[in-house]
């Protein structure tokens, strides 16, 4: 998979945790769905594009759903942004053994990303949440500081 680096060109202040507008589009060779990774992981996907711009779509906006997993355990979760710096992780199993400062990435199974691209490390974990056990986790690459990104073709 190929990649290209684009700047950030806009953000709303009334939706910081939910897209950023990048300065390249379908002229660069970018579509719908790439992923978009800024320095240390992932930051969202490519929701929609027009020649020149790209609207993405960060991990930490309200309905942002994709396939995870807890790299030393190799347990598998769904990643819910909910419209702050750290979304939430809904583990699929109700004994998912993990622990703070767990490494989160893109799920091998899944067929939206590549697989494996990082996204951050679980800081706290509720495990009397209903039905699953949630965690919160920190992103490696912080969508509010991010002047360049890069996007990858799936």
């Amino acid at each position: 998979c190929s990649s290209d680096l684009a700047p950030v060109i806009a953000r709303s202040p009334n939706s910081w945790w939910q897209q950023i507008q990048l300065g390249k589009g379908s002229l660069a060779g970018i579509d719908s769905g790439d992923a978009v990774l800024g320095p240390g992981g992932l930051l969202g996907i490519v929701e929609s594009v027009t020649p020149t711009t790209t609207r993405v779509r960060l991990l930490t906006a309200p309905g942002s759903r994709i396939g995870v997993w807890t790299f030393r355990n190799k347990r598998h979760g769904l990643l819910i942004g909910i419209g702050t710096n750290r979304p939430q992780l809904r583990y699929l199993d109700k004994e998912p053994q993990a622990l703070p400062g767990d490494l989160v990435s893109t799920s091998p199974a899944s067929t939206l990303l590549p697989p494996n691209l990082p996204i951050g490390v679980v800081q706290f974990l509720n495990k009397e949440s209903l039905p699953a056990p949630e965690a919160s986790v920190q992103l490696m690459a912080s969508p509010e500081a991010i002047d360049w990104v890069q996007v990858q073709k799936n």
